[in-house]
């Protein structure tokens, strides 16, 4: 998810409760990316290329699978966050 629409949904389905600490995850994930990609761009020159493609494209693909799976789950938890009054309606 690009940086203001990601950062726009965590602000929107967040129980206001506990915005605030949604959002310190938000951040948190973006460093932990990080982190993951800088230890990847430094296993680069130890690993054959073939073998970093290949677990590249694992990673990609159980993702995607993942994501393809728990999308009916996801759009049932955000139902009633798009439903609420407490949500300004953005149109």
């Amino acid at each position: 998810m690009p940086e203001p629409v990601g950062i726009s949904a965590f602000a929107r389905l967040a129980p206001r409760a506990i915005a605030s600490q949604v959002m310190g995850i938000w951040f948190l994930r973006g460093s932990l990316a990080g982190l993951l990609v800088g230890a990847a761009g430094s296993a680069y020159e130890e690993i054959p290329l073939t073998v970093n493609f290949g677990i590249t494209t694992l990673t990609v693909a159980v993702a995607g699978v993942l994501l393809v799976c728990l999308t009916p789950t996801i759009r049932r938890l955000m139902k009633p966050a798009a439903e609420s009054p407490f949500i300004p309606d953005p149109s």
